[in-house]
């Protein structure tokens, strides 16, 4: 791009980044079923609102509408690191990835007003391009949960919980804290599960079967907007933990995660959640990177454990409910490397 003339628009009729995202916060859940919004698409746009809009603010240009040479020189900013995000832990500018999901709810939000979307513009595509050229499109992967680390977790809980004094309020908490958080992280790694999809899940959702598994019944996905729905493996490990928390926690029916603190409103559980509890665990049993753990990192981690274990990528695809194997086999390029023909070279002539 070489006009970094902002384009404004003379249009006031349109909510300011703040006020558009009070606005969507007061949509109830059963609202945004009604109007077929999807959660991520929510999302995407809320995030879109307050970062692109906060550029604009700084800079004196209009968010709603959007010019397209607004959108491509916010794209410039925030990538070169030029312009920071408030909040932002990185100073290097913006990923590719970031740039596109970005731009996904700039016209998300556009849509919502019945504007054209900016960021379909070609000068928006060609500013993508350029990006991508010069900066790369690999995206970072979530720090895997592997088995190791899962044991190390689950173990500690175990003896956390039994360690705990239940006769005080605190110990009793400790306790059922324990029980539910190794219950909900043992759940994620079996389902290869999304934050949202863990989170999601009632106790009707559980259909036991004779040998001590069962199938959880996840009813919406990321990539199961219409809600489907799909059936996962519960491990009977898993499955005892699960009973063992909704006993303690006297659960028989509803949400099977929620809040227990002394100020929770007994809410069922969000993704932030699960980023919050799997980060706190993996930090208390002393994981390597466990300040890079995400919400995502057990189904990460389960995945690269199946391709372990021979799992072809077809099957790791159907277990996580991917559309496409792309990312799956993304999870197992570092075991392919173990299994290069170099690797098998070197194991052949006892280099390896």
């Amino acid at each position: 791009m070489t006009d970094n003339t902002l384009a404004t628009s003379s249009l006031a009729a349109y909510p300011s980044p703040p006020e558009w995202i009070a606005e969507r916060a007061a949509d109830d859940r059963r609202r945004r079923r009604r109007d077929g919004t999807a959660e991520n698409t929510r999302r995407a746009m809320e995030s879109a609102a307050r970062i692109f809009g906060t550029w604009c603010q700084d800079n004196g240009a209009e968010w709603l509408p959007a010019a397209p040479e607004t959108v491509a020189l916010f794209i410039e900013e925030y990538a070169s690191g030029i312009w920071i995000a408030p909040g932002s832990r990185t100073a290097t500018g913006a990923s590719v990835a970031t740039i596109r999901a970005r731009i996904a709810g700039i016209n998300a939000v556009h849509r919502t007003y019945a504007l054209s979307a900016p960021g379909s513009s070609e000068i928006v595509r060609e500013a993508v391009k350029a990006l991508a050229r010069t900066k790369g499109t690999a995206q970072g992967q979530a720090a895997p949960l592997n088995d190791v680390h899962m044991a190390c977790i689950l173990d500690m809980l175990d003896s956390g919980a039994r360690a705990a004094d239940t006769s005080t309020r605190s110990g009793d908490r400790a306790q059922l804290a324990a029980y539910r958080d190794a219950a909900m992280i043992a759940l994620a790694y079996d389902l290869f599960g999304r934050r949202s999809e863990v989170v999601a899940l009632d106790v009707e959702d559980l259909d036991r079967d004779t040998d001590g598994s069962a199938a959880a019944i996840i009813h919406r996905s990321k990539t199961d907007q219409e809600g489907k729905g799909a059936h996962a493996y519960v491990s009977p490990d898993t499955l005892r933990r699960l009973d063992r928390w909704m006993r303690a926690a006297s659960i028989t029916t509803g949400p099977l995660f929620f809040g227990i603190g002394p100020n929770a409103s007994g809410n069922r559980l969000d993704g932030a959640d699960v980023l919050r509890i799997m980060r706190r665990r993996a930090v208390q049993a002393g994981i390597p990177n466990a300040d890079q753990i995400t919400g995502h990192s057990a189904r990460v981690g389960a995945a690269q454990d199946a391709i372990a274990a021979g799992a072809d990528i077809l099957s790791v695809q159907q277990a996580g409910r991917w559309k496409g194997s792309e990312m799956p086999a993304r999870y197992g390029e570092r075991l392919a490397v173990k299994r290069s023909a170099s690797a098998q070279l070197a194991k052949a002539q006892g280099r390896a």
